[in-house]
């Protein structure tokens, strides 16, 4: 299937489709199909001709139609109940840019059994979960941050609930929890502020469950054991050390995530 989706995804763009951008210094062009991980796809579309989105949906139908039947020639098909779009656009007001409000637009496309398919457009602030982490386009990071939170709140009823010695308490917590927290966190686009009460709860409710008294400074829970500190996990620290990580991966390396990480440099 992997094999299967790298080639639809080369013939998708040796047609033309998907989106097209232009580095702003460099003037370098890149295409882009979509995001593809097993059977899960994310398809970009854009057109520099389409002054609107009442321009570019013929364009994204036809993106589209066209990923639809390269799937149905593999034997596959779109499961209808998943799929989902969004429809992003800019105004600026007073050199301020932000999303424009939804209109009426709908993206029907035909099934394999003629009949035609209406996708399901959602608002710019509804997350959907792909790869393990929930996100869209306008603040979508707080739907992951209250993931977080009800993850968090059944994993310490768990440990509630057993019988662990204090050591493997601690070993649980980090070996366990810790890496579910981390994971994708760097791909979120909140400030890193946003981030820096979301785990107050779990921790205050933790630290008895460590063997640590309550009523400690608030401010040696995060710190790092070897610095005397409790070593609990610093959310804005380690989602700040995630984002570093990916940048230093991708910055100026010669693959497609590269080449975009340049681009968007360049437009700041």
């Amino acid at each position: 299937l992997p094999i299967f989706s790298g080639v639809l995804i080369n013939i998708q763009k040796q047609l033309g489709l998907g989106a097209r951008f232009t580095s702003p210094i460099c003037k370098s062009q890149l295409c882009s199909a979509g995001t593809v991980y097993v059977d899960d796809t994310d398809l970009l579309s854009s057109s520099p001709d389409c002054q609107s989105l009442a321009d570019l949906l013929p364009h994204t139908q036809k993106d589209v139609s066209r990923w639809l039947d390269l799937l149905i020639s593999t034997g596959g098909d779109f499961k209808w109940k998943d799929c989902a779009w969004y429809g992003i656009d800019y105004i600026c007001y007073k050199r301020l840019w932000s999303f424009k409000p939804m209109d009426s637009l709908s993206l029907q496309i035909r099934s394999q059994d003629g009949s035609l398919k209406t996708i399901e457009r959602l608002p710019l602030n509804q997350s959907k979960k792909i790869l393990g982490v929930f996100d869209a386009p306008d603040s979508g990071f707080r739907t992951h941050f209250s993931y977080l939170e009800d993850k968090s709140s059944s994993w310490l009823c768990k440990i509630k609930s057993g019988s662990l010695p204090l050591h493997c308490v601690r070993l649980a917590y980090k070996h366990q929890l810790s890496p579910g927290l981390r994971y994708g966190i760097g791909t979120l686009n909140n400030p890193l502020h946003e981030g820096e009460k979301l785990l107050d709860s779990l921790d205050y409710r933790l630290l008895p469950v460590l063997g640590i008294c309550r009523n400690v400074p608030k401010n040696l829970r995060r710190i790092p054991l070897t610095l005397g500190g409790f070593g609990l996990f610093d959310f804005p620290v380690e989602q700040l050390i995630d984002r570093i990580n990916l940048f230093l991966q991708h910055f100026e390396s010669k693959n497609t995530i590269g080449k975009k990480v340049a681009a968007s440099i360049q437009a700041l």
